[in-house]
């Protein structure tokens, strides 16, 4: 049975995990030690409410009918497509995923070293109906420590599929890989529409998750405005590869973030910053005077930003000295001890010297951050990436190449500094969505960090991240 594929695309999507395995409770003692590369599938049913491939005739072409495997057996909670060189009836044991038993094949279910895979794939049959696609998405592609025993060995088959984990906002997440197109209709369009509403193509009206004329000349005209196609294409309208990664560009730069609730590790604070950077020569003296109450001054609207920094100033900037502003201002002093609550109620919120003192000292250490965060960020900005690396070579470029297919939303594990396979595939993923490569290119350039493919991310990158630079924003 032919299987529905997810492994291009989705890589990039999810962690590569490798499993400690533990024998105390499993007897392998005549089981064969192996790496997999692990990926799952699923059986479409005539009533689901999306497909990946639009509808079910599309879907059932690519994952058969979900009735029997190759072997001839009848589909089973344990049944896995593996390479011709594991006999049917072949017994797998993966730890934390149960036994399962070799009954089908598959076109991409390959052997180590075939159409681009590192170890032998596994293919791990999900069960049936949208829920088993999300799931088998969610799952990813896993390299993943098993133990391979003979036809003979008697085992209790399957895997509790409640325990695989799903991701949340799945089709805000999982946007990314699906091809859209007109007259698909499921919640991957409406991510679209929002997108593009965001944009300024579509409005909020326009977000029915329908895939109609509105939206395909919005796209069509998305691409004309990014260069993706001209008018005249028969592919204008049409949301694949490189419109993804047109869109991807249009939102990073514009300052949205590409997936929700996208939390980056404190080594990579780059998502933090946006908008344009304000040009100062001198904050060591910003308050020179105190302020009365009722008083109207620039100078009051710094104060409050500072005070909102401060995470003690919880009202609008207004310019006013007000009582909420003579509050918060009191609430300052006394963090910095420069009043206690027995302070007598002159003193109370009144900007006397020391309070000026350590107003300015404040405003002084956050134009310093903002000209230490400007300065690593235009030395990330122009680094310069001058050779290729092999497989698991190590460099510190490295790390920002890391970082930057991280921000494009390619890459999803460690930043390491390590060139490894999981950042062969993002660059290569890179290379097919801006044009550098399709798939029929020759294998040896997939994801090779060769000069175009360097010139092309080093100019793209370096876009990104200015458009980030930080903003300097009390005044």
């Amino acid at each position: 049975m032919n299987k529905f594929i997810l492994a291009l695309g989705i890589t990039v999507l999810l962690n590569i995990v490798a499993l400690s395995v533990s024998a105390n409770d499993v007897d392998l003692s005549e089981c064969k030690k192996t790496i997999f590369s692990v990926t799952a599938y699923y059986s479409p049913l005539p009533d689901q409410k999306f497909f990946i491939k639009w509808d079910f005739l599309k879907e059932t072409k690519l994952n058969g009918q979900g009735v029997v495997g190759a072997s001839g057996k009848k589909v089973f909670n344990g049944m896995i497509a593996a390479p011709s060189k594991y006999k049917f009836g072949t017994k797998i044991y993966l730890p934390g995923l149960g036994w399962w038993e070799v009954a089908d094949r598959g076109g991409a279910i390959v052997a180590a070293g075939q159409r681009w895979e590192k170890y032998d794939r596994l293919d791990l049959w999900f069960w049936k109906w949208e829920s088993a696609l999300i799931k088998a998405i969610s799952f990813g592609k896993k390299k993943l420590v098993g133990y391979v025993c003979s036809e003979d060995k008697e085992v209790k088959l399957g895997f509790d599929l409640s325990k695989i984990k799903v991701y949340d906002r799945f089709f805000e997440k999982t946007f990314w890989i699906v091809p859209l197109y007109a007259g698909r209709k499921d919640p991957w369009v409406t991510v679209l529409q929002k997108h593009l509403t965001s944009l300024g193509y579509l409005s909020s009206n326009d977000i029915t998750g329908y895939f109609g004329s509105k939206t395909k000349q919005a796209v069509c005209k998305f691409q004309q405005d990014y260069r993706v196609v001209s008018s005249d294409s028969p592919r204008c309208g049409y949301f694949g590869p490189r419109t993804r990664w047109a869109l991807k560009f249009a939102l990073l730069t514009k300052g949205e973030s590409l997936i929700p609730d996208l939390k980056l590790s404190s080594s990579m604070p780059l998502v933090a910053f946006a908008g344009n950077v304000s040009v100062l020569t001198d904050v060591k003296i910003v308050f020179d005077r105190p302020f009365k109450k009722g008083d109207r001054w620039e100078d009051i609207k710094t104060l409050q930003r500072l005070l909102k920094k401060e995470g003690i100033f919880k009202k609008e900037v207004t310019g006013v000295f007000d009582k909420y502003t003579i509050d918060a201002l009191f609430e300052f002093q006394k963090r910095y001890w420069i009043l206690d609550d027995n302070a007598a109620l002159a003193l109370r919120g009144y900007m006397w010297p020391s309070t000026r003192k350590k107003l300015n000292e404040r405003v002084k250490y956050r134009w310093d951050k903002y000209l230490k965060d400007k300065e690593k960020l235009q030395k990330v900005a122009n680094t310069q990436f001058t050779k290729p690396y092999k497989l698991n070579e190590k460099a510190s470029e490295i790390k920002v190449l890391q970082l930057g297919l991280k921000l494009l939303w390619y890459y999803n594990w460690a930043i390491n500094g390590k060139y490894t396979q999981a950042t062969m595939d993002a660059v290569f993923k890179f290379q097919l969505d801006t044009g550098i490569l399709d798939v029929n290119s020759p294998s040896y350039l997939h994801g090779y960090f060769w000069p175009q493919t360097r010139s092309e991310f080093s100019k793209v990158f370096k876009k990104v991240i200015e458009s980030k630079m930080p903003k300097f924003d009390l005044f």
